[in-house]
């Protein structure tokens, strides 16, 4: 069937009937999706409602025309769901006032109902499947034709949405998700006018970002996020029953998740108006950490090598070490972690031996190398998990004794502590004491000894530039003893 009249529906059906669900589900998905804007006359106070149901059910369609394996089930029955109220916001169309003409937005609702119907039946009815996957596409159509706002022929429309059904036909071999949605022929004036309109009335409202993204994504032939799209598509369907506040609330959930899951959560330690310490959270990628890492051990390198004083030079053995993790370990966070704890040992004990002179540019550079290789423990997610592991071994090999004395440690850091800061050194050192959960313990002590890493390396700073260290408080000294604490529970240095 080399040709297929897309506006007679029995050769679509045909066609269609030959398909898998994927292509069907692709395909009306797209078709209801060129004329989605129309859904845009709906007005009234309540017309937050079909919307979401319509897009909704396109949207789904959208993702089960992936084909994703552990997805196909849940999707099936989100279907099920989303085809019945969809049929609502047909109805609903047929009699809410709209500017313009009623049956393109009814057009819209029938298509994306029987978008949804499509995937919802394919396993058990394969014809009535193409039956509802090619009477998407026509709906579709046939919502265009019979639009007549802004300046719209309904002649050149009929031809361009039949264009780019067939257009879809013919390369149904590619990544139809990444072609523009309009692509082949060019997109009818008032549809794009309607376009514009859609998408600036779903700006007005922050609960419709998602869907704002992906439709406008999708005409564009952009949208890549579809692991974000498929966990909307699976939200419950009390939730969707609940209207569009609810589910962009669960939208929200879904992201902010994602984004713990796969990011590192990155710690600040700072030091407030008072000159006692707090902690606040913010998100880095992996790879842009390692990058700024590397960017400034490359400089701290560089400053003391070309320094006059230090005696540092390019043949030494920690010069060495930092150059070959800068060249060749920057996609092994683990070995680069080590490797940068390895260079700031030998140059320290350079120092103490009067090989290296004491000089401004080195004492950069061991902060450097200290900072850095503390930064990817607490902040790389790979460096953690390795970080854990050791302590994790050496907790099972650790005396009472010993654990309590970490957590008395860790409730001396209270002192010179506020805020969130100091309740979780509060917390962390009771769970240290109570001992009852290995991975709870370790976790504690890492997380402890992160932050009171961090606060010596700043104390340390203060102290070096004359800035005021905490005598009074010795906040320095009683962070380093922890550090020290948790550095013996793994080998390989310090935390």
């Amino acid at each position: 069937m080399a040709e297929v009249d897309f506006s007679d529906f029995d050769a679509a059906a045909a066609w269609f009937k030959s398909q898998t669900p994927e292509v069907r589900c692709t395909i009306a998905s797209r078709a209801a999706l060129r004329v989605a804007a129309n859904l845009g006359l709906y007005k009234g106070e309540h017309a937050d409602t079909p919307i979401l149901r319509v897009l909704r059910c396109t949207l789904t369609s959208a993702v089960r025309g992936l084909g994703r394996t552990e997805d196909v089930k849940s999707l099936d029955r989100a279907n099920l769901f989303a085809y019945s109220v969809a049929n609502s916001a047909h109805s609903t169309a047929l009699s809410t006032h709209l500017i313009g003409s009623p049956g393109a937005a009814a057009g819209v609702g029938h298509s994306a109902a029987n978008s949804a119907a499509d995937s919802a039946t394919h396993s058990a009815h394969a014809v009535r499947s193409a039956f509802s996957a090619a009477s998407s596409v026509a709906n579709s159509i046939h919502s265009v034709v019979e639009s007549t706002f802004s300046t719209l022929s309904v002649t050149i429309s009929a031809h361009a949405a039949r264009s780019a059904a067939a257009w879809d036909r013919s390369h149904i071999k590619a990544d139809l998700n990444t072609q523009t949605l309009w692509a082949g022929p060019v997109v009818p004036d008032g549809m794009s006018t309607q376009h514009s309109v859609f998408l600036n009335r779903l700006s007005k409202n922050p609960d419709w970002d998602f869907f704002r993204t992906w439709y406008e994504q999708m005409w564009e032939g952009t949208f890549t996020d579809w692991d974000l799209a498929t966990a909307v598509a699976k939200i419950d369907d009390d939730v969707w029953d609940e209207g569009l506040a609810a589910v962009a609330e669960a939208i929200r959930g879904i992201t902010a998740r994602r984004l713990t899951e796969t990011l590192p959560q990155v710690e600040e330690i700072f030091e407030t108006a008072t000159g006692v310490y707090d902690v606040r959270g913010t998100i880095v990628e992996p790879t842009k950490l390692i990058g700024s890492i590397a960017n400034r051990v490359q400089f701290a390198m560089d400053l003391a090598i070309n320094s006059n004083v230090c005696d540092l030079d390019s043949m030494s053995t920690a010069a060495k070490i930092l150059r070959h993790a800068l060249e060749n370990c920057l996609d092994d966070p683990n070995a680069l972690e080590q490797f940068l704890r390895q260079a700031g040992d030998l140059i320290r004990s350079g120092l103490d031996s009067g090989k290296f002179g004491d000089d401004d540019a080195l004492d950069v550079l061991i902060r450097t190398l200290d900072e850095t290789a503390l930064q990817l423990r607490a902040d790389h997610p790979d460096v953690a998990d390795a970080v854990d592991a050791r302590v994790r071994q050496r907790l099972r090999e650790l005396e009472d004794v010993e654990r309590l004395r970490g957590a008395a440690l860790i409730e001396d850091m209270r002192e010179g502590t506020t805020g969130r800061l100091d309740a979780e050194f509060e917390l962390a050192a009771e769970t240290t004491r109570d001992g009852d959960s290995l991975d709870a313990t370790a976790e504690a002590l890492k997380q402890s000894g992160n932050r009171a890493g961090k606060i010596s390396l700043s104390e340390r700073a203060k102290k070096a530039e004359g800035s005021g260290f905490m005598s009074s408080v010795k906040i320095g000294m009683r962070a380093q003893n922890l550090v020290e604490f948790v550095s013996n529970l793994f080998s390989g240095g310090a935390v």
